[in-house]
């Protein structure tokens, strides 16, 4: 079980993480963002998170580059990736990468919730 209450959200839109980080915000979690997966990697270079909520369809540097290149640095770090469809077996292929879940959107701030208060 978790004992910080500490999370990062990586998303390429910022309203996104910002609605969801306030949402946890006021239910006592400690919230970092990053927008966008380069920025994910240079937190994830600095900082541990317990958790990180991870959109896997970015441009640029997308969710599942961000897991492969800093899963092995952060072996006790929970990875929840979201996605809009499982193209490909794209799921299996996170879950096999070391990501803890996996969820489809629409993102449901309240489930993200329910699974977090599972994981603390």
């Amino acid at each position: 079980m978790i004992m910080n209450k500490k999370i990062l959200i990586v998303d390429d839109e910022a309203d996104v993480c910002e609605s969801i980080g306030n949402f946890l915000r006021r239910r006592d979690y400690k919230v970092a963002i990053a927008v966008g997966g380069r920025e994910a990697i240079d937190i994830l270079n600095q900082e541990t998170f317990p958790v990180v909520l991870l959109d896997l369809k970015m441009p640029m540097v997308d969710g599942w580059t961000v897991l492969q290149e800093t899963r092995s640095n952060h072996p006790e770090t929970k990875y929840i990736v979201v996605s809009g469809l499982d193209e490909n077996g794209m799921e299996e292929r996170c879950r096999e990468a070391g990501a803890h879940d996996f969820i489809v959107k629409p993102i449901r701030v309240k489930a993200i919730y329910e699974l977090l208060e599972k994981l603390y």
